[in-house]
């Protein structure tokens, strides 16, 4: 089970000290991990070894922003980190039981605006989705006493204790849009918030373990199944939850569309396709095209190869799409481009 927090007063950085900003990993078995040992940071853009691939003694993988480097910590270095505990997560009927209720929060008259204009989706996708917007802050807090009166959130991923009573985690309170990832019968089985931040790299977030030193269940990394057909014969993977709810709208000649949290297709992913799509045979990987030259561009291209491959391992054919304008592909379906898409 893999826990990541932030250091803190209360947990400083082994490497540097520092109390601010620096990433500590801790637990096992590894979710993100492709089978090769390494680990992909999406914060920093790069490869680092897996510490749960290493063998053996049980290891941490920290980040130190004040030095630029990853550290690997294993035996006797993990004494400096005091005990992390994650919570096992809930079954998927749990989870969509606790999720259906938050989605009953209304959704703000401009977040509807977004998905209808931006993203184009139509009244009825989203209603059938059940988008719906983040609570204020203290609402949180209430919304998480009252649904602790009737669930049990144990192992609910973005609920936790603090002094003794459940919590939510408030990201994107006030302002933030709540996502649902649905699985293949349609349960939610987690949720994403679209913060509305100028800073591209602060605006989706997995509700998944607490912040600080309180515990949670770990979120991992959920797919979504934006579109899904007994009958498909081809599968479109795209890195994006919103994403995917645009592709599968826009995109008619998709049998099948699933959105990633991250670019990570674990074992369980292939598992899940094979039991929702048995007539599948081709799979289309729709990842982002970032600008040539840039970190961001070299571990995506990396990871279309990864995809791949692995879709070929488990007897798919798999193809790399294309397209001529946008980043994303739904930033391309949006500008009315679909006979470029190859």
């Amino acid at each position: 089970m893999r826990t990541q927090r932030r250091t803190s007063k209360d947990v400083p950085c082994p490497l540097c000290g520092r109390v601010d900003g620096c990433m500590l990993h801790v637990g096992e078995p590894c979710r993100n991990c492709d089978g090769s040992g390494n680990y992909f940071s999406l914060r920093r853009g790069k490869s680092f070894p897996c510490f749960y691939c290493v063998g053996g003694v049980a290891k941490a993988w920290v980040y130190c922003l004040r030095e630029q480097k990853a550290g690997l910590l294993e035996g006797s270095s993990l004494e400096a980190l005091p005990p992390i505990t994650s919570t096992p997560i809930a079954s998927a009927d749990v989870r969509d039981r606790v999720y259906s209720q938050m989605l009953l929060n209304p959704l703000k008259p401009h977040h509807r605006k977004h998905l209808l204009t931006a993203r184009q989706l139509s009244e009825e996708t989203i209603d059938q989705a059940g988008f719906a917007s983040v609570p204020l802050r203290h609402e949180c807090d209430a919304l998480a006493r009252e649904l602790a009166a009737t669930f049990d959130l144990s192992g609910v991923p973005g609920f936790f204790q603090k002094d003794d009573r459940w919590c939510l985690y408030s990201i994107g309170a006030g302002n933030g849009l709540y996502i649902p990832l649905r699985d293949s019968i349609g349960r939610v089985i987690g949720l994403q918030v679209r913060c509305f931040s100028d800073d591209p790299k602060r605006r989706y977030f997995t509700l998944s373990g607490a912040p600080g030193s309180y515990t949670g269940a770990n979120a991992g990394a959920p797919w979504h199944w934006a579109k899904r057909n007994k009958e498909a014969r081809s599968l479109v993977i795209v890195d994006g939850i919103l994403k995917s709810y645009v592709v599968a709208e826009h995109l008619h000649s998709a049998g099948a569309v699933v959105g990633l949290v991250s670019h990570s297709t674990p074992g369980s992913f292939w598992d899940d396709v094979r039991a929702t799509l048995p007539s599948l045979r081709l799979v289309l990987i729709g990842f982002d095209y970032d600008a040539e030259g840039t970190d961001a561009r070299r571990n995506t291209d990396k990871s279309r190869e990864r995809v791949a491959e692995t879709a070929k391992a488990k007897g798919y054919a798999a193809q790399v799409m294309q397209w001529d304008e946008g980043k994303g592909l739904d930033d391309f379906l949006l500008a009315e481009n679909t006979q470029k898409i190859c």
